[in-house]
């Protein structure tokens, strides 16, 4: 009877504590942050999710439709670790599938008897296309002819009209000018998916509508081989009043950046439209699109200031090295030096490029703008890798508790992820332009301490990551900028000058060897 009554206490208490496992084992909360519900693709795409509280598993498993697409082991997982939390970094690859909907399942496999979490995402899948015919010379002209000059009379008077008008889709001249746009001569495709884009305008459908119908349309235009891209703005105000601004562009140039590790198609663009705004960016990607675009007009302008360095023009190139240094180095014979150093760099690439001195500085800055746009695109595709020194910031943001956070405060991690999503891949595609694209080099530092000095980059993802690109070359130089990390500028000047000063000293190419060091140290496995 003892012997019964030990074997039941025995069993008993295993049962109680796979009973407490269980329990324990379903105390896995894992939300995910992105991507929205309902988005278009073009191309593989990352999965961000959060994990509180945090518990390791065996692997993850996405399926397509029900078919097993991938298995990512653990251990090659991208995890980011803040105490009883974790950031997971998921690439999703949709690429090889057959255009249609996609519902996509993100599935942890878990330990020894716990159960698997599931999260379901749907997608609409375009699969891109290999463009092998193009039309004739008579029918490109006619669709250049709409996006350039068409389409902007129907934009400019919707945006009138809605400032104008509560009913403003009613309005007669808004309709006659749709219905002008409507009888344009154009492929059946291209003009339906323009006008599926407006009616996302008129029923104010929100922004996952409004870019997939974005996406949609530069996709048919790829698609058809057509030269033609558009890049859509859309403002809200204070007042709930948008104002929709759509830049259209010929593609005149296409090239591909090969190096680090990535390889991706870049195109070369021209605007077409006659707005009177200019951009406020060089280079862009769409969103959920494999389509990375370089705006020639922009580069051309943001060549102008190197090419005063590279010309003979000595005293207006030392303005200009005082402005970025924010008059921190003042020094004649410094000033010089520096000046110096940026032109001979220069010419080393214009010798290896058997380049004209007349187009150096415009060769140089759209390399560097091509492969940092290059680098986003393949973050993006890849599922961008968090930086190890990411979280060197977050006490600056959150305090210095954040690196040990026990709770489980998903609207606060969410802030987090945010932080992340603005800063980790602006520092990712700058870090690896220096270290990847030759011959500007040291102009790039400078740029990039005009970020951290200049109170009009204040906190934002550009100055961030200046920060972050001279906290890791700093320490390269035996300068350690971990306290001025994240305290305010103001007061520090001198410091950041300091890092810049000596990188300034060393040779480009061995400044190249080290911003790679640096790439591999912070975003490789």
């Amino acid at each position: 009877m003892k012997k019964i009554y030990i074997i039941l206490i025995s069993v008993l208490f295993i049962l109680t504590a796979f009973s407490v496992y269980i329990f324990i084992s379903k105390d896995f909360k894992v939300t995910i942050i992105y991507p929205p519900e309902g988005i278009f693709v073009s191309t593989n795409f990352p999965a961000f999710i959060i994990v509180s509280p945090f518990d390791e598993f065996k692997n993850v498993e996405i399926e397509v439709n029900g078919r097993l697409k991938d298995r990512i082991a653990y251990e090659d997982l991208r995890i980011l670790r803040l105490g009883n939390n974790a950031f997971i970094n998921l690439p999703v690859t949709v690429e090889g599938e057959h255009s249609g909907n996609k519902d996509i399942d993100i599935i942890f496999n878990r330990k020894f008897l716990s159960p698997k979490y599931r999260l379901l995402v749907n997608t609409k899948y375009f699969e891109f296309p290999d463009i092998t015919e193009t039309p004739d010379n008579t029918e490109i002209k006619r669709v250049e002819d709409f996006f350039s000059t068409r389409i902007q009379d129907l934009i400019i008077i919707l945006n009138t009209k809605r400032i104008d008008n509560p009913d403003w889709k009613n309005d007669v001249d808004y309709l006659r000018a749709k219905e002008s746009t409507r009888v344009n001569n154009l492929p059946e495709d291209i003009k339906k998916a323009f006008f599926v884009l407006v009616e996302t305008f008129e029923n104010d459908s929100g922004r996952i509508a409004t870019a997939n119908a974005s996406n949609y349309l530069n996709y048919i235009l790829l698609k058809s081989g057509y030269p033609v891209l558009t890049v859509l703005l859309e403002n809200e105000f204070e007042n709930g009043l948008k104002r929709t601004v759509l830049f259209t562009y010929k593609i005149i140039e296409t090239s591909v950046i090969s190096s680090g590790g990535i390889s991706e198609k870049v195109y070369l663009l021209e605007r077409m439209d006659k707005f009177a705004g200019k951009e406020l960016f060089s280079g862009i990607i769409t969103e959920h699109s494999p389509v990375c675009m370089l705006i020639n007009e922009v580069v051309k302008k943001n060549s102008e200031e190197l090419e005063v360095f590279l010309s003979d023009a000595k005293a207006e190139a030392g303005v200009l090295t005082r402005k970025y240094t924010h008059y921190y180095i003042k020094n004649e014979a410094e000033i010089n030096k520096i000046i110096r150093t940026i032109v001979e760099e220069a010419e080393v690439f214009r010798q290896i490029r058997d380049a004209s001195r007349k187009n150096i500085a415009y060769e140089i800055t759209k390399l560097s703008t091509a492969t940092h746009e290059a680098k986003h695109l393949a973050d993006y595709r890849t599922g961008f890798p968090f930086a190890k020194c990411i979280t060197e910031i977050l006490p600056y943001f959150f305090g210095n508790e954040i690196l040990t956070e026990s709770k489980t405060d998903i609207k606060r991690l969410i802030k987090v992820y945010d932080v992340f999503s603005r800063i980790n891949p602006e520092y990712s595609a700058y870090l690896f332009s220096l270290a990847y694209a030759d011959g500007g080099r040291k102009y790039q530092l400078l740029k990039l301490l005009d970020f951290i000095l200049n109170e009009y980059y204040e906190d934002n993802q550009y100055q961030w990551a200046a920060k972050l690109i001279y906290f890791r070359l700093g320490a390269k130089t035996e300068i350690d900028a971990k306290k001025i990390l994240t305290e305010a500028v103001e007061g520090n000047e001198k410091e950041w000058v300091e890092i810049f000063k000596r990188a300034a000293e060393t040779d480009a190419e061995e400044l190249g060897k080290i911003f790679r060091e640096i790439y591999k140290e912070d975003f490789g496995k």
